[in-house]
Formats: C-alpha cells, sequence, structure tokens
C-alpha cells in the first residue's frame, strides 16, 4: 500500500487494509475497506461500474475510524491486483487525481475498445 502527499511525494506504508481483512477474517475486498473506515465517494469513480471495471475509485475516510482522510483505489492494469494509496488531505487527492487520471481515463479507453466486438484498437481512435 502507498500513500501520497502533494509536499512530500510517494511512500510505501503499511497495509491495514490487510490487517482489518485479518481481523475480521473478511475475504471481501469492498467488506474489508468498509471495516477500515472507508465508504465511496459519490461520483469519484472511473470505469463501467455496471461491469465492474473499475479503473479508479476514491473512498472517503471516517474521521473516527480511518486513518487517511481518503483511500485512492487505482485499478490500472488488467488482470493485476488493484493498489490502494492513501492520503491526508484534499489537496494531497487533488493532486493525485490530477497526475492519474490521464492514465485511468486511456485505461478505461483501451478496455471499452477491447470489450467491443469487431472494433479495432486503433490510437487514433484513443484520441
Amino acid at each position: 500500500m502507498w500513500k501520497f502527499s502533494y509536499k512530500y511525494g510517494w511512500a510505501e506504508i503499511e497495509d491495514f487494509l490487510t490487517h482489518t481483512q485479518k481481523e475480521t477474517a473478511s475475504i471481501d475486498l469492498s467488506e474489508d475497506i468498509r471495516n477500515a473506515g472507508y465508504e465511496p465517494a459519490d461520483g469519484m469513480s472511473i470505469g463501467n461500474m455496471i461491469c465492474g471495471d473499475v479503473i479508479m475509485e476514491v473512498y472517503v475516510g471516517n474521521p473516527d475510524r480511518a486513518h487517511y482522510a481518503y483511500l485512492v483505489e487505482l485499478d490500472l492494469l488488467a488482470g493485476c491486483d488493484p493498489q490502494f494509496v492513501a492520503l491526508k488531505t484534499f489537496p494531497d487527492l487533488v493532486e493525485l487525481i490530477n497526475k492519474v487520471l490521464p492514465i485511468a481515463v486511456a485505461s478505461e479507453k483501451i478496455h471499452q475498445l477491447r470489450s467491443s466486438s469487431g472494433e479495432s484498437a486503433r490510437l487514433d481512435s484513443l484520441l
């Protein structure tokens, strides 16, 4: 798991979701996120929510239970485990979104092109 700060950049941190999973014996990642004190932020996700192809999702921390103010789930590479980034402040969240959004949008477009039948994945169709 990672944390990000617009002032200090990136740092690897202990994965507190794994600790929550061990404490509750959960096998459901969304349940682990809720148990750690986070809820999905309305309107703050990129991807096809109906199919479950989420590229980026933002969670807001409960101030009484969560370690950080925000938790961002990034699933930029199909077939790989999602990465989580913890953030302490709103400016940290804005800067992370600024850095990740172009990659997330391109990744979503590639997912769409691959899933649509008969459409070629030409580079000019991504722009």
